[in-house]
């Protein structure tokens, strides 16, 4: 994966925030924020953290470093990390017919956040702050 062309190619403005309620779903995180999760989307930006390649696997595991230190949270999780963290492929078919955005295309990445509002806004603006400082420095 080319992370600097991904990155490159989207001017990382993000999705108004918006929610999602999980009423069924077995996830502590899920449970533990009134079974519901805040998210935002950004565009054209599918892969960037998935796990199973090694670029994307360290490019995410720093973001969400940088992340949570700067919001002194656990961080979120993104589209591209499900089924995970107790979210099952039925919780997640319910959370994409959730989502504002019809249809929504494959290649947009949704974060989740499983905060109160007032911190999933904190954390959403340090994620697209982090992505801002990557895009600069990987495009040096």
């Amino acid at each position: 994966m080319d992370i600097v062309a991904k990155l490159a190619g989207t001017d990382l403005e993000p999705s108004k925030l918006g929610v999602v309620k999980l009423p069924d779903c077995k996830s502590d995180i899920v449970i533990n924020n009134d079974h519901q999760l805040f998210y935002f989307i950004l565009l054209g930006l599918t892969g960037l953290f998935r796990k199973s390649i090694e670029a994307s696997l360290i490019f995410g595991k720093d973001v969400c470093q940088m992340v949570k230190d700067q919001t002194e949270t656990n961080g979120f999780f993104t589209s591209d990390e499900l089924p995970g963290y107790g979210i099952t492929r039925a919780d997640l078919d319910n959370i994409l017919q959730q989502v504002e955005i019809t249809p929504h295309p494959p290649e947009d990445l949704i974060f989740f956040l499983g905060y109160k509002k007032a911190i999933a806004e904190k954390v959403r603006a340090s994620i697209i702050a982090v992505l801002k400082e990557k895009k600069s420095m990987l495009a040096q």
